[in-house]
């Protein structure tokens, strides 16, 4: 007669190894999420003006010489942002009725059209290539320390 051994599950204890979340009740955790929702509904707004400046002269504004911002020009980068999300779309969903269907330089004249479009749309919320700061008093003393080294920042990211 051969023994047979006992092979424990694979498995770890649910409580050990999973959050609480997926240990929770659905319906409740719905619940939560509505009152982290409404807890968080005051910034809706800060999410369709983005790009409003309480500085006078905003470097990162679509203005190319850094002047005072107009006060209408994030409603302006708004309607270009909107603008442009909705022909993009339209282009994405003629894309491939037009690949199958235009013959090959037709389509590639088309793309390169609705290419060029887009760039054009886009210019005047394009804001200057370089950037100088002005440093407050700590953050010069700290530059001043690394005057060796050369930063780059990219989309705000130092490195």
């Amino acid at each position: 007669m051969s023994s047979i051994k006992f092979i424990p599950p694979q498995t770890d204890d649910v409580d050990k190894y999973t959050t609480r979340a997926n240990r929770q009740d659905p319906f409740w955790l719905l619940i939560k999420d509505t009152f982290i929702l409404i807890k968080n509904l005051r910034f809706l707004p800060l999410l369709f003006l983005p790009w409003k400046s309480e500085a006078e002269k905003n470097q990162s504004a679509a203005s190319t010489t850094g002047q005072k911002q107009n006060p209408f020009s994030s409603f302006l980068n708004l309607g270009i942002q909107i603008l442009l999300a909705l022909l993009e779309l339209i282009f994405l969903i003629l894309f491939i009725p037009a690949l199958i269907s235009l013959p090959g330089i037709i389509f590639f004249a088309a793309a390169l059209l609705c290419f060029l479009l887009i760039k054009l749309i886009t210019w005047p919320t394009q804001g200057p290539r370089i950037l100088l700061s002005n440093m407050d008093t700590h953050t010069s003393q700290l530059a001043a320390q690394h005057q060796d080294e050369k930063w780059i920042f990219i989309n705000g990211i130092c490195t």
